[in-house]
């Protein structure tokens, strides 16, 4: 009962320290907020829309459609994308499509048709302090890095629609103010994954850097059934260095 009584009246004198603080100093706190951004794009089956986003951790669409459907979200083209199953509606309405990715990161959505309904965005809606909707032009002359691995390089258990909108090369590139393309993808290795992939590093023409992270599916097997040995291993990571160095400038 004691240690609780202590514990309890530290917590209070606490609380009212706050109080007195608030009530005699001026204190100003950063009011975040929604703001909506006009985007007009209509995409239908097979279609893809693209938008790049700063200073915001939340995203909604506002859109239109003649029928039920959904979209696949990728945020900086990582795979798969997050499924999002909208409603028919002939006036504007709002669906919250993506969340906790870094609030100062240039974040790169692909939104991508997957069914038969006639998908017309109308604008995107951000939340943020100072959020800000990039034009495209604009975007691609930030510099841009590219990640390619496994769920480690993808950013898993860090929240967001699919536990990984946070990732640590999410927080790096944008701590550098970079663009990001991230082809990491659970669960794969460079055995199989890795070496039959990365050419598409190269396709994404990268102007800073290339982060590589593979090796626990290697070791353990993959969820796809590759399973090589440690010299497998080696083998394709050299090979996938070297693929990398030669193909870019």
């Amino acid at each position: 009962m004691r240690r609780f009584f202590y514990s309890t009246s530290l917590f209070v004198a606490l609380i009212l320290s706050a109080i007195f603080f608030l009530k005699n100093y001026q204190v100003s706190f950063a009011e975040e907020n929604w703001k909506r951004f006009k985007f007009v794009k209509t995409i239908t089956f097979n279609q893809t829309a693209e938008v790049w986003v700063q200073g915001s951790n939340q995203i909604e669409i506002e859109y239109t459609s003649d029928k039920d459907g959904q979209v696949s979200i990728r945020q900086n083209d990582k795979a798969p994308g997050y499924i999002l199953n909208f409603t028919a509606s002939s006036a504007p309405k709002r669906i919250l499509a993506y969340w906790s990715y870094p609030n100062n990161a240039i974040t790169h959505f692909y939104i991508f048709n997957t069914s038969f309904a006639t998908f017309n965005i109308k604008g995107v809606w951000l939340y943020g302090a100072t959020p800000v909707f990039v034009k495209a032009r604009v975007a691609k002359t930030i510099p841009l890095s590219v990640a390619f691995g496994d769920s480690i390089m993808a950013g898993i258990s860090t929240g967001g629609p699919l536990d990984k909108s946070s990732g640590f090369v999410d927080l790096l590139t944008a701590s550098k103010g970079w663009r990001n393309e991230n082809l990491a993808m659970s669960g794969q290795s460079a055995t199989c994954y890795g070496q039959n992939n990365v050419q598409k590093v190269i396709d994404k023409k990268p102007s800073t850097a290339v982060f590589i992270g593979f090796g626990t599916n290697d070791i353990t097997g993959d969820f796809y059934g590759c399973k090589g040995t440690l010299d497998d291993f080696r083998n394709a990571m050299t090979y996938i260095l070297t693929t990398i160095k030669s193909g870019l400038p």
